[in-house]
């Protein structure tokens, strides 16, 4: 389950449309959530200061080399994934890939020198909530319209 902004994660969103299915013909699926590093990852060492936490679960404690070639990084995110639903792993360029099959959201908190691990929080700020996709299938053409959209705000 996701730890932040449960009710928009990719899992909820199917959810209510499956719940609609049999009136709608829609059914939902939800797919992965992916978070992909933006840039390389530096040597840092995380600690109670500089550290990274990943739905909740913080990764401290351990020297983490640049693009993670002692794999500490990905073995410490890896080794949290039973409660997180995170699983990490480095793409062709070394980056930093966080996935959760199963479409809830990935919240990361970077604090201090963790910000050198490559994830890229947008606005400045020092932790992001990614969202996953839904996929929709029906036997017939799917018409998607609305009246009004009220986008959620944090305070």
């Amino acid at each position: 389950m996701s730890t932040v902004d449960n009710a928009s994660s990719a899992i909820a969103k199917a959810a209510a449309i499956n719940d609609s299915t049999s009136f709608t013909g829609v059914k939902a699926i939800a797919e992965a959530t992916e978070v992909v590093g933006t840039s390389d990852i530096a040597a840092v060492t995380l600690d109670s200061a500089n550290n990274i936490a990943i739905n909740g679960a913080v990764i401290t404690g351990i020297r983490v080399e640049a693009n993670d070639a002692n794999d500490k990084l990905v073995n410490a995110i890896n080794a949290e994934s039973g409660d997180t639903g995170v699983v990490a792993s480095l793409d062709e360029d070394n980056r930093l890939v966080l996935t959760a099959d199963d479409g809830r959201n990935i919240e990361v908190v970077v604090s201090g020198a963790a910000s050198g691990l490559g994830i890229a929080i947008g606005g400045g700020g020092a932790s992001a909530v990614f969202g996953g996709k839904l996929t929709l299938q029906s036997e017939e053409q799917i018409a998607v319209s609305y009246t009004h959209l009220t986008l959620p705000t944090k305070a």
